[in-house]
């Protein structure tokens, strides 16, 4: 709360972080996954339920969540990053600062 933000998070976490189920973060972790392992996300309905279910706990905090791209290796993991981007900050309802670091 020291800098404004009631949740920072740093995706995709590091080696050996393990999430709690059913968390803003496990979501943020499991669709990370699912991002990197490549596909059409949008295509995927277990995929887009997460992002939905992520995207509405956003709604409720005011969070910083920095990604690190440089772990996204694939063309198609890169895609899914950046579609999940631009559809979670073209929702003005969405109260979230976003660090992308390359």
């Amino acid at each position: 709360k020291m800098f404004g933000y009631e949740e920072v998070f740093w995706l995709p976490p590091t080696h050996g972080v393990i999430p709690d189920e059913d968390t803003l973060f496990g979501d943020l972790c499991d669709l990370v996954n699912r991002m990197m392992q490549g596909g059409d996300m949008f295509e995927d309905e277990e995929t887009m339920e997460v992002s939905d279910r992520i995207q509405i706990e956003l709604e409720a905090t005011r969070a910083l969540i920095a990604f690190d791209s440089r772990k996204f290796t694939t063309e198609v993991a890169s895609e899914n990053l950046e579609l999940f981007l631009g559809e979670l900050l073209n929702k003005p309802e969405v109260n979230v600062k976003v660090l992308l670091i390359s």
